[in-house]
């Protein structure tokens, strides 16, 4: 069944877990970021997400996402 339609693009933000648990105040444990990040980077194959450096700078993630919009043939 399909409820909701596929979307155009799908962006992952991703953190190493020692930088998730530093940001978050209600993370119980690092091995619970470390099982989080693996299911998420695992969904990644099966929905064709771009994965993104949560690393970097607000302002050069939304470049990055506007890029990805631009060249992605769709229109937004």
């Amino acid at each position: 069944f399909r409820f909701l339609p596929q979307p155009t693009l799908t962006f992952l933000l991703d953190v190493p877990e020692e930088v998730a648990f530093i940001r978050k105040n209600d993370i119980p444990h690092l091995d619970y970021l470390r099982e989080r990040r693996k299911v998420y980077l695992d969904l990644k194959k099966t929905f064709r997400m771009i994965i993104l450096d949560g690393t970097r700078d607000v302002s050069e993630l939304c470049e990055e996402v506007k890029f990805f919009m631009r060249t992605s043939g769709k229109k937004f």
